[in-house]
């Protein structure tokens, strides 16, 4: 059985977001998101690294917030990228 090693129940959540940083940004899709995380997939690679900071921008609730790049996952083929992603204000306030 695999272990979570989240501190927090992620809740699925499929949504239109943002991601951006002082080099530009790319569309994607969160996947799930807990009260100070969330999870996005991003089709082919991504120009971000563990510990980037990066602007999360959730189309649908209306909310931005800074976010801290907790680690990535490449998926079959390079074609998408799984990212989690702690946030720097609560998702469950908005």
């Amino acid at each position: 059985m695999k272990q979570n090693n989240r501190a927090e129940q992620r809740l699925p959540f499929q949504q239109d977001c943002i991601l951006s940083n002082e080099f530009g940004w790319i569309e994607c899709k969160t996947v799930d998101l807990s009260r100070m995380g969330v999870g996005v997939l991003i089709n082919g690679t991504i120009p971000f690294k563990n510990t980037d900071i990066l602007t999360i921008n959730i189309k649908s609730l209306r909310h931005s917030s800074l976010a801290n790049v907790q680690w990535t996952k490449q998926g079959v083929n390079s074609k998408e990228t799984r990212v989690g992603l702690k946030v720097s204000t609560s998702l469950y306030n908005i």
